[in-house]
């Protein structure tokens, strides 16, 4: 048990490089004039080759078929993406629609977004540890 608890911070430590990555990368592009969503698609893909590497050789261990492993996790993090939009949806209006919130939407809205972060991270430690870093 304490060694899944080892990856799992291990995978949350990952998570943390990817989003400092993903700023600077973002902020990068911005810098030599890049729009916003083309910056955004450059500091996304740049964190989730960190997160595919880092995952497979630090936070899982595992050898093998990286090019299978990729491809298990680009429809890992696809699949999270949905569920993170869907469970958006839910959260926003809900919590949009709490007493103390109602008059602050940045709030509830960033307050949305840590809960779906929390949920999904747990998906995807669960679905990279079965699906695409297992060991055979």
């Amino acid at each position: 048990m304490m060694k899944e608890w080892s990856k799992f911070i291990k995978f949350g430590l990952v998570g943390i490089l990817n989003t400092a990555i993903d700023f600077l990368v973002f902020n990068l592009f911005l810098f030599f004039g890049c729009p916003p969503t083309a910056s955004k698609a450059f500091s996304y893909t740049a964190g989730m080759v960190n997160s595919f590497f880092f995952n497979k050789n630090w936070t899982f261990q595992v050898k093998g078929n990286g090019r299978k492993q990729f491809i298990a996790f680009l429809l890992l993090n696809l699949a999270t993406l949905a569920v993170s939009v869907g469970l958006m949806k839910g959260f926003t209006p809900f919590l949009a629609r709490v007493d103390f919130l109602t008059d602050y939407p940045l709030l509830s809205n960033n307050l949305a977004n840590l809960i779906v972060i929390a949920i999904t991270m747990i998906l995807n430690f669960i679905g990279s540890k079965a699906f695409v870093f297992y060991h055979k």
